[in-house]
Formats: C-alpha cells, structure tokens, sequence
C-alpha cells in the first residue's frame, strides 16, 4: 500500500470510528443492558438510574480522568489529542459503556492508566466475563495476543501507541504482568501510577475511581432526579469526592 492510500485509508478508519462514537451516544437501551449484564454477574452492587450516570460521569471525567492527565502529562492537552486521533471512542464515551471491545482494548493500549482495573473490570470482571457477550477466555486471548505483540515491539501500530504511553517505556510490560495477576485474582493489587501513588488527593479517588465496582457504587449514593442532581453539581467542590473516599476502606 503507497503512503497515499495507507493516508486516506487511516483517516477513513478514522472517520467512521467518530461516526460509530456519536451514535453510540444514542444507544440508552445498550447502556443499560450492559449495566444490567455487570450486575447480574456480580461485578457491580447495582444499576444508576440515567441522572446518576449523567451526574458521575461529568464528575468522574473532570476529576479523575482529565486531572490525572494534566497532572502527568508535560502537555496534556496534546496528549488527550493524539489519543482522540487514535480512536476517538476512547475519549467521546468516558464510562467506556458503550464502547465496542475493540476500543476498550485499544484504550487500555493507548493510556498510561493511574489505575487499569476498571477497565478490566469491564472487559474481564468475573468468571463469565465482563459487560460483553463474547465469552471471557476468547477476550483474554485476543487482548494477550496483541499485548504479547507490543511487549515485542512488533505491533503494526506500535509506533502510534508507543507515542502516547512514551512518558513511561514500560508501560506494556507492566500491563502485560497485571494482567497475568488480575486473570488469577480480579482483586490483585493493581498498578498504580506515580501520580496516584504520590499525589493523596488522587489517592484517595482512587478508592472510589479506580475500579468500576467504586465507580458504581458511587454513581448509585448521588441523587436520582433532576432537580436534586443539579443542586449536587452547583454545589459540588473536589472535597466532597475525598470526604466521600474517607468513608471507604483502603
């Protein structure tokens, strides 16, 4: 293929994956069968109604996801980009919810997570999987495949990926060793990155953030109606994340 074709055909790839993202944002009823999914094999307590899951992820993406890249990245904002480019999925649906599986994975590859465990949880949280159909073991074998590939530095997009996970050169072969653990015991220790592990403010929301069963758990303590979630937002500060995260366990 001439560069000239590998050209048009990167950025029609490109085009119908952001076509595929903004319709996915359409699709309620697939959100809330895979959440529905997740509960029924026990990888989350419960199902956050539509306001719950609107209010959280606004809160989750602003104070988790977003500040854990401006923290980490020297430029961030050129960072969040090249991911955007990458697979536009990853950054148009924060809950990850109503991605395809191929995207999820792609993020996992594309991102030096604070903490990679909610995203394992949703692809691989229990014994039959995680909020896909496709059987646990088939995933697992297609995700350590391509893992396997880029620990070897022979992915056909290595270079790409490499680019947006450089700040840490390691990042695949610590990846790969979780999950080695995770696949033995989902509640393994996880990895945590430097900015979580150093800064306690991240710290701390990493016990609600940093695995999907927090995330939900904490989506299903805000308020349910529409009224009541805008109240809670208007008056939200960050402290109300930590004093919320004092009250979990380490």
């Amino acid at each position: 293929m001439t560069d000239t074709k590998k050209i048009i055909h990167k950025n029609l790839v490109f085009l119908w994956r952001l076509g595929q993202s903004v319709l996915g944002l359409l699709r309620i009823p697939l959100l809330f069968q895979r959440l529905k999914r997740l509960k029924n094999r026990g990888v989350i307590n419960g199902v956050p109604n539509v306001f719950q899951l609107a209010l959280g992820s606004w809160i989750m993406t602003k104070y988790w996801n977003i500040a854990l890249a401006y923290a980490y990245h020297e430029k961030p904002k050129h960072v969040l980009w090249k991911r955007f480019l990458t697979d536009p999925t990853t950054m148009l649906r924060p809950l990850g919810m109503l991605a395809s599986k191929r995207s999820v994975i792609t993020h996992l590859f594309t991102v030096d997570h604070g903490n990679p465990k909610y995203d394992f949880d949703l692809l691989f949280g229990s014994e039959k999987g995680g909020m896909y159909n496709t059987p646990r073991e088939t995933i697992i074998e297609e995700f350590m495949a391509e893992l396997d590939l880029l620990v070897r530095r022979v992915h056909p997009r290595q270079v790409e990926y490499e680019s947006t996970t450089a700040k840490n050169p390691h990042y695949f072969e610590q990846l790969q060793q979780y999950s080695n653990r995770y696949f033995e015991n989902p509640k393994t220790e996880p990895i945590l990155r430097d900015t979580v592990l150093d800064i306690p403010h991240f710290y701390k929301l990493n016990r609600i953030f940093g695995d999907l069963p927090g995330a939900m758990d904490y989506f299903l303590s805000l308020p349910k109606d529409p009224i009541s979630a805008y109240t809670y937002l208007k008056n939200f500060t960050p402290t109300i994340l930590e004093d919320y995260a004092d009250t979990l366990q380490n």
